[in-house]
């Protein structure tokens, strides 16, 4: 009986290390309470939504077709450290563009560059004391929110408004288009959506409002933000004191989206946000791996089980054979 008594020793041990390792695998990634992950948005009850901001499809709609005028916001409710960088994905669809009557012209409501459908919509990091939604059409619903970073997915050239409305201010009124990303830096809570607050622009992308589903990648580390679109590096902005722009150090995050006399459905179908983890601070990396389903305490307890139970069944053959 030897034998068993041996075996007992060699398994019992390795079964608690199976078992501590299982429950560090289950409990770590519960502690980066920071991160959150959204593969649909079915249940809403994380997010404040101002606006007619619908999630009856699963998805966050911000806005949609026939809605003039309008100014939606979603927030996730629990602020982030900022400070030692972040990751953040979410893919978006932006389609069923249309325009109302111009009262004026009596023609259909396009920007100069014939384009119709209109705004687009920000992701928006801001101060938790400042506004939680700002002005609607080229407004995007983040223009007006003090303290707050926007990047802005645009479908709308606004650079008439900008020369019409600019207030003598000498600016580039040519830095717009139809279709581009814009990074806003607002502090003072004015029109933010001016070319005066971007800190980078592109307008070399894919066409945003096709239709198609696309994914976006925001990345902030070292003060450096990279705007991803479909996996390309498509605007960088170096030396970027994001703290300094939001002034703290958590900050909410969401989406805004605005409408004029042109309209369009703007969609989030997914988001997940993740945070650098503290063992590597300070280098440079990827920071979001996809996440991953944590399993159950009741499924790691089944796994643990069914090894003793190997185990004991092993034990048991030894027994009789000795």
């Amino acid at each position: 009986m030897t034998q068993p008594n041996n075996i007992s020793t060699r398994v019992l041990p390795a079964l608690g290390g199976i078992a501590s390792s299982m429950m560090l695998f289950a409990i770590a990634p519960r502690a980066q309470a920071a991160s959150f992950y959204y593969d649909n948005f079915s249940d809403g009850t994380s997010l404040d939504l101002i606006g007619d901001v619908k999630t009856d499809e699963a998805t966050l709609r911000l806005t949609e077709a026939e809605q003039e005028w309008h100014r939606a916001a979603a927030w996730h409710n629990e602020s982030q450290d900022i400070t030692d960088g972040f990751e953040t994905t979410f893919s978006f669809q932006i389609s069923d563009l249309r325009a109302a009557d111009d009262l004026y012209y009596g023609n259909s409501v396009v920007d100069q560059n014939g384009q119709t459908g209109g705004d687009g919509f920000a992701f928006v990091i801001r101060n938790q004391a400042s506004n939680a939604v700002g002005y609607a059409g080229g407004g995007q619903g983040y223009s007006g929110i003090a303290n707050a970073l926007a990047i802005e997915f645009d479908t709308w050239d606004n650079s008439q408004d900008f020369a019409t409305w600019g207030n003598g201010v000498n600016e580039d009124y040519g830095l717009e288009s139809s279709n581009h990303i814009s990074v806003q830096g607002l502090t003072d809570g004015s029109y933010g959506e001016y070319p005066r607050y971007s800190l980078g622009y592109t307008d070399n992308i894919v066409d945003l409002s096709n239709g198609d589903i696309h994914e976006a990648t925001v990345r902030y580390e070292e003060n450096r933000l990279s705007i991803f679109l479909n996996s390309i590096l498509a605007l960088e902005v170096e030396d970027l004191d994001l703290g300094g722009i939001v002034g703290a150090d958590n900050a909410l995050l969401g989406f805004t989206s605005g409408t004029g006399a042109a309209w369009q459905s703007n969609e989030i179908l997914s988001w997940s946000y993740d945070v650098p983890d503290s063992s590597i601070k300070g280098r440079s990396r990827s920071l979001l791996a996809t996440p991953k389903k944590v399993p159950e305490p009741s499924s790691v307890m089944a796994l643990m089980g069914a090894i003793a139970g190997a185990a004991a069944w092993k034990r048991r053959r030894l027994c009789k054979t000795a």
